[in-house]
């Protein structure tokens, strides 16, 4: 029986998150150097001793730059938090050799099974060969629906995590969701 749920968190076990953790370490530095300049910024009118129309021309112009500098440090904080949330994702890597053991456990009763074949020629024998491939089904469904749940989770913890980005709701409303796309064709 195909088990195309079991076969894709397979494919998960690979997964190293060790970039992803260098990354995350990176913006967090990067963030704080904005915060810095942030107030860095704010300081500079004060240091460069201005007053009057000198103080009253330069004052906005600083402030928008520090509050850029705020902005786009916030939007960091918030994609770090995203990436640290998908990152949680991972815990299906350690689901996914338990499931990939319960399917070779059942693929070498199914083999096994093959060497039986001569119970066809007992009375009950068919009827044995009917149990036993009806519960290899059930095994293969039991696994199947497993690694299912596994994916799902993962899925809709993925999801969350994009719709936290900074960015995605802007892009939302002016691209329309992907899921409102499919339902229009």
């Amino acid at each position: 029986m195909a088990t195309p749920n079991a076969d894709r968190l397979h494919g998960i076990e690979s997964w190293d998150t060790t970039s992803i953790e260098q990354a995350n370490s990176h913006l967090h530095n990067v963030r704080g150097k904005l915060e810095r300049g942030c107030g860095d910024q704010r300081e500079v009118a004060a240091d460069l001793g201005l007053e009057g129309r000198r103080l009253s021309r330069f004052k906005p112009t600083s402030e928008n730059v520090a509050k850029d500098l705020k902005a786009h440090s916030d939007g960091i904080g918030k994609l770090i938090k995203v990436r640290e949330e998908a990152m949680k994702g991972a815990s299906a890597k350690q689901k996914a050799p338990k499931i990939q053991a319960s399917l070779g456990e059942v693929n070498q009763q199914r083999s096994d099974g093959c060497h039986t074949k001569s119970l066809s020629g007992l009375p009950a024998g068919h009827q044995l060969q009917a149990q036993r491939r009806g519960s290899l089904k059930a095994a293969c469904i039991e696994v199947e629906k497993r690694a299912k749940k596994v994916l799902s989770e993962l899925q809709s913890r993925t999801e969350s995590a994009i719709s936290g980005l900074p960015f995605i709701h802007k892009q939302m409303k002016s691209y329309g969701s992907a899921e409102r796309a499919s339902t229009k064709g």
